[in-house]
């Protein structure tokens, strides 16, 4: 195996029995040891346990995103919840949101990836989603937050500025160039 990169499939990292039996931690960052960030998974045996622990990021001040890679889940965040089935992906930017998550089906696998913020993108603030406040479908993405509208599908498959494959937009608009949104630098 070169020393550049590394693979494992998930069922290969030994699991860890936590919460007295009832939620496996799979040491993701440990096994490859990742060190620029945070990822482990978790997995709920049974309908109902927990898949991931109430807690907040107040303590250590990261931001999550959780994917749910099988089964289905419900995330409590704050008062809200979000039914999240495979595929979802939930980004959580403020340290102080309580979450939890409870497994609605048998072995119900979470990513979580985490780290404090080092720079944010251009993206301008109110971008949104196709759901509001947890109400839609699978492959549809959600922030609960009303100052943010649904996308359009020219939002979802238009090229991006710096390729010809299709990429999330908007990307920054205004007076700004190809070089600076893409990173390059001029000559």
């Amino acid at each position: 195996m070169p020393d550049r990169w590394e693979s494992t499939h998930l069922d290969e990292i030994e699991p860890i029995s936590v919460v007295n039996g009832t939620l496996l931690w799979r040491p993701v960052r440990r096994t490859l040891d990742v060190g620029a960030f945070g990822i482990n998974a978790y997995v709920a045996p049974n309908a109902g346990d927990d898949v991931v622990e109430e807690h907040t990021e107040r303590s250590l001040g990261h931001e999550e995103v959780y994917v749910v890679l099988s089964g289905r889940a419900t995330f409590t965040l704050d008062d809200e919840t979000l039914d999240a089935p495979a595929g979802t992906l939930v980004f959580i930017r403020d340290v102080d949101v309580k979450r939890h998550a409870r497994a609605e089906e048998p072995r119900t696998s979470v990513l979580a990836i985490g780290g404090r913020v080092t720079r944010r993108t251009s993206r301008p603030h109110g971008k949104t989603t196709s759901r509001q406040n947890g109400i839609g479908r699978a492959g549809t993405t959600t922030r609960i937050s009303s100052s943010w509208r649904p996308l359009s599908n020219a939002d979802r498959i238009t090229p991006g500025p710096c390729t010809t494959s299709p990429v999330p937009r908007p990307w920054p608009v205004g007076p700004t160039t190809r070089s600076s949104i893409c990173g390059e630098r001029s000559s």
